[in-house]
This record gives C-alpha cells, structure tokens and sequence, in this order.
C-alpha cells in the first residue's frame, strides 16, 4: 500500500503507475491506496504463488524493485524505512518528478514501518519482524548487518526457517564483496559493454 502520510489526501503530481507516465503537471492523480490482498485494482493482480509468504525487505532502490515483483506475485512484503526516509523520503518536494514516480512504482502493494534499528528499541522490533517473515531481502554492503548485530547467525537463531536474499554488487564474501557497482559496472564486468 501507499502510505498517505507521503502524500496529502493520497494525492500525488507526477507518477508512474503501471506503464503511465505522468509528468509534472498541474493536474491531481488520485492515487489507489489499497491493501495488496484484498483491494488492489484488477489491472494490478497477477497468480497469487506466492500467497502466505512473508518478506521483509531491508532494501534500498538497488533491489526495491525485487520486492514489488514478490509482492506481485502475492507475497506479503513488509518495507523496513529508516525514519528519514518515512517522513517524506522519495516524495517529498525537494524530490524530482521521477524520483517520486520510481519510488511508487517500486513500493507499491507493500506495507512499511519506520524503524531506526540502530537504536536497541528499533533493533529488537526488527529482530521481532525477522522472527515472523519467512524472507529477508536486504541490499546492504557485507559486514553491515553484522556490525548493526543483525548478523545472518543472529537472525538464523530467531528465525531457523528463515530465508536470506542478499542484492549485492559482488556478493558477501569473496575478493571483490568490497566493490561499489551500478548498472554500468556489471555491464562491464559481465562483458556486455564489450559486445
């Protein structure tokens, strides 16, 4: 769902919702604001195989755009905000046009919390939101997690069934982990830029 507080009255100027674009104009969208398993608009629906499961996703916009799929798949998905970022965050005014529309496109049919989980409150409700999820989709540098004592170890020991999906770069562990990447460096790294 789209929480309102981004938006006065669930009005937006400017989004891409479901292939349109809606530059800036001074036109008003009625945004749906609609729960993912009950509301959601017939053109929105898809097979629900992923019905019953239950993601939490500590992602940025590197693999937001993996849990809007798994959400449309059917999946629960439960979008970890960091308080900065939910007062406004993507749609606030300073935002750009296509900034806020990538931001809705990406979250919508999710649910969101706020959570500073450097802080012990904020930490020990994330590690209550881990014990009740069947995944966790997180797009953190390596070693992140683990230095916020949110280890892999430490969410296996809540959670034994739990699944982690990591969207890094060049993976967890390895020689390269450590390396920065974009669209462009995995085009490059993967030899389409070569073609």
């Amino acid at each position: 769902w789209i929480d309102s507080r981004h938006h006065a009255g669930g009005r937006v100027r400017g989004a891409f919702i479901q292939g349109f674009v809606l530059v800036d104009q001074p036109v008003v969208l009625e945004v749906v604001v609609s729960d993912a398993k009950t509301n959601s608009p017939s053109w929105t629906r898809s097979p629900e195989v992923l019905q019953g499961v239950r993601i939490l996703e500590l992602a940025d916009e590197t693999a937001s755009f993996c849990g809007k799929l798994l959400a449309d798949l059917g999946a629960e998905v439960v979008k970890v905000e960091s308080p900065a970022d939910a007062s406004g965050g993507a749609c606030d005014a300073s935002s750009s046009s296509l900034q806020r529309a990538a931001f809705l496109y990406h979250n919508c049919a999710k649910r969101s919390i706020a959570l500073d989980f450097k802080q012990a409150a904020g930490l020990n409700i994330l590690l209550d939101l881990v014990s009740r999820c069947d995944v966790v989709l997180e797009s953190f540098s390596p070693g992140t997690m683990g230095n916020l004592g949110m280890s892999y170890e430490v969410r296996q020991a809540r959670n034994p069934r739990l699944i982690l999906a990591s969207v890094t770069g060049f993976g967890q562990g390895g020689p390269r982990s450590h390396w920065k990447s974009c669209d462009l460096v995995a085009a490059a790294s993967g030899g389409q830029v070569h073609v």
